[in-house]
């Protein structure tokens, strides 16, 4: 009987994460010169185009067209940047990609001129770099970050985590912050350690998870999850069925 309230309670939170997440992977190197992008401009570029050997590099894994936290992540960030003393393409590069292969350079390109304005370091623009690329690239540099996304089968938007990444130079993860708040002297600390090639733990503040469309069911947002979950919770009824019908 234990068993089975152990199984269904295992299988409800197994509904509940799975595939959605972040896993910390600070320290690792990512192999940059393998990741072919087309940037905002239509042209192909690897990663390893904006790492250089004294400038960290801001990485933001979203989508163009999120109605959810992609917009929250970018503006939060760009907030904070503003309070930031060193500027965007002198002391560091932000490079933002897209891990939806419907996106299209025009996007990014738009997405870039909104974003530096909001910004309002006109001398930044060399700095941002947005890009677009196929769906096995995008899923391979987010699982290297340690993040983890899918693409709901009904809306086809898709359900992610929200982090930035800060990396060395040479292209190791120094800092990872978790969720949608960015304060400005753990992201200057974090771009001065990368540079030094320090690295942190994962820094998660708030974690947030963006379900595509689906405010009203939150993380049960696919067929398989649902089934999962009325499972569990056939099976943790039956239990505590059995358990009143030996009380009585």
């Amino acid at each position: 009987m234990r068993f089975l309230i152990l199984l269904s309670l295992f299988l409800l939170m197994k509904s509940a994460s799975a595939e959605v997440g972040l896993r910390d992977n600070s320290g690792a190197q990512l192999e940059l010169n393998k990741y072919h992008f087309i940037d905002e401009a239509g042209k192909p570029a690897t990663l390893g185009s904006y790492f250089s050997e004294k400038k960290p590099v801001i990485l933001v894994p979203v989508y163009f067209g999120c109605p959810g936290i992609c917009n929250i992540t970018l503006n939060n960030l760009v907030a904070t940047l503003k309070r930031v003393l060193p500027t965007a393409a002198r002391a560091f590069e932000i490079v933002v990609f897209s891990f939806n292969p419907e996106d299209t350079p025009a996007l990014a390109a738009a997405k870039k001129t909104n974003y530096v304005n909001l910004y309002e370091r006109p001398e930044s623009i060399s700095g941002w770099h947005f890009l677009t690329s196929d769906a096995a690239t995008s899923k391979l540099l987010a699982n290297e970050l340690g993040f983890t996304f899918e693409q709901d089968p009904s809306s086809k938007e898709f359900n992610h985590p929200a982090a930035i990444y800060v990396l060395s130079p040479e292209g190791k993860i120094a800092v990872t912050f978790s969720g949608v708040d960015y304060p400005r002297k753990d992201l200057q600390r974090a771009l001065r350690e990368a540079t030094e090639g320090k690295f942190e733990v994962m820094i998660d503040r708030v974690s947030a998870i963006c379900y595509a469309y689906m405010p009203h069911v939150g993380i049960l947002s696919s067929p398989k999850r649902w089934a999962m979950f009325f499972v569990s919770l056939a099976l943790l009824g039956g239990a505590l069925f059995i358990i009143r019908r030996r009380r009585a």
